[in-house]
């Protein structure tokens, strides 16, 4: 079962013929510091955009 949601989730075969749910560019990197940086990257850019809903339901909240 695929845990990424449906705007990351990617009908695409990893090695070995495994289904790879997860966003692709995290697979296109094989060192695990590579990994952990482009995460980090991506967690940022998902807290930014949930800061900016958050500012947006307040303001209609109003």
């Amino acid at each position: 079962m695929c845990c990424e949601t449906p705007r990351h989730h990617h009908h695409q075969f990893a090695s070995g013929g495994k289904d790879c749910c997860g966003p692709v560019i995290f697979r296109r990197f094989h060192s695990k510091k590579e990994r952990l940086e482009m995460l980090e990257k991506y967690k940022e850019e998902l807290e930014g955009e949930l800061e900016g809903l958050k500012e947006e339901i307040a303001r209609l909240g109003k």
